[in-house]
């Protein structure tokens, strides 16, 4: 287990016996996946602070986008669109509808531009 693993582990633990606090929370916010789990099983709601942390890696800006936010934002978008997949996830499971910046970004990968002419400007 690693050193962030076992850090994670106790933010978490300590978190379940006394709740979210600014300590646990800066803790979790150095690292984008960490900010997530944290923003959705602790805080349960969308912060700016955790939202910011997420939205420093493609993947965790679009998984807070859809679970935590449940909505489209243009912060959490624009990090989503620097990679072709989370553009398209975005697109499709987020926005639920094209986008000129997700379409742009998909588009730089062959296989995604496929999958979002396939199923997001279908729609």
């Amino acid at each position: 287990m690693s050193i962030i693993d076992q850090t994670m582990q106790w933010v978490f633990q300590y978190t379940g016996e006394h709740g979210p606090c600014a300590q646990s929370r800066q803790v979790a916010c150095g690292v984008p996946e960490w900010a997530y789990y944290y923003a959705q099983y602790a805080d349960k709601h969308p912060r700016d602070d955790t939202r910011a942390a997420a939205s420093k890696d493609p993947r965790w800006a679009y998984h807070y986008a859809r679970d935590v936010d449940k909505c489209p934002r243009d912060d959490t978008r624009a990090t989503a669109c620097a990679d072709p997949e989370w553009a398209y996830h975005y697109a499709l499971f987020v926005d639920k509808q094209p986008h000129e910046d997700t379409k742009q970004a998909a588009c730089e990968d062959p296989y995604w531009a496929y999958q979002y002419a396939r199923r997001v400007d279908k729609k």
